[in-house]
């Protein structure tokens, strides 16, 4: 697909769009483009210079528009001078930053991490490509960085409420910490691998502070964002937790390492859960 995007940027000189935000926090925002202004969303995490794949940031540069994907069964084609392709249902897009493909299109199934592009909600019936870590994708830096549609209001799609909505303090310390055990997840939810040392340290070990003020009750467990670590990640979780999860699934063994534990990720409902577990 990429191949068909690519001739638009051998096309006359585009107009420039302007993304302006009132703060890097800032999850609403205004598109300039010429004389004309338009509300917009950013990322949950607002805007970052440094983007990490997972952080829930919009990343902070200049990208030239690819192609245009569109939901061929919902609208009609959109008139442009961009390459447009329509999206199919076994359309995905790879987020996996350790797989071949990581920020490539691909097709469904795929066994690594990806974004499914035909979607329930209408945020990618008109979705413009930007060239954002495409050419030479680095890993981790971030992936399907996309000007798509917002939900109507700006207010978060039933994915996200199901993915970010969050209980509170009050709520949490009411779980029986017999039962349930909360632990760390990091701030912002990076991949640790290569995170410099003053912001790997940040993230570890603020998170699990910040938690322990909520909860009022020591949080010693860590799972690492993605499952993704290197020797500097690992150390730091060392220093600051007693056990530590990975992304990989199944069962604890004996004898295995307590910083590599792995873990069943908990799909919604009860029944889901229950099958996964012991199926």
């Amino acid at each position: 697909m990429l191949r068909k995007l690519r001739p638009a940027l051998r096309r006359p000189r585009a107009r420039t769009a302007t993304v302006l935000g009132l703060s890097a926090a800032a999850t609403r925002g205004v598109v300039r483009l010429g004389g004309l202004a338009f509300p917009c969303a950013l990322g949950r995490s607002g805007r970052s210079v440094r983007k990490r794949e997972g952080d829930g940031a919009t990343p902070v540069g200049r990208w030239r528009l690819l192609g245009v994907l569109y939901r061929s069964d919902r609208g009609r084609r959109p008139s442009t001078r961009l390459p447009v392709r329509p999206i199919a249902p076994d359309d995905g897009w790879c987020d996996a930053p350790g797989d071949r493909n990581y920020n490539r299109p691909v097709k469904l199934p795929y066994t690594a991490g990806h974004e499914r592009l035909w979607r329930d909600d209408r945020l990618y019936d008109l979705c413009v490509v930007l060239d954002y870590n495409l050419s030479n994708p680095v890993r981790n830096a971030g992936s399907a960085i996309f000007l798509h549609l917002a939900a109507p209001g700006f207010a978060p799609t039933a994915d996200e409420r199901e993915a970010y909505d969050l209980a509170d303090w009050k709520a949490l310390r009411r779980l029986d910490p017999a039962i349930i055990s909360i632990g760390s997840h990091s701030l912002t939810h990076p991949m640790l691998s290569g995170v410099p040392e003053a912001e790997l340290e940040t993230e570890v070990r603020d998170s699990r502070r910040q938690l322990e003020r909520g909860l009022e009750r020591p949080v010693d467990t860590f799972a690492y964002p993605n499952g993704d670590l290197d020797p500097a990640a690992d150390a730091c979780v060392r220093r600051h937790y007693r056990v530590a999860l990975r992304a990989s699934g199944g069962w604890v063994k004996r004898g295995v390492d307590p910083y590599r534990l792995p873990r069943i990720a908990a799909p919604s409902g009860v029944l889901k859960l229950a099958r996964r577990m012991y199926a």
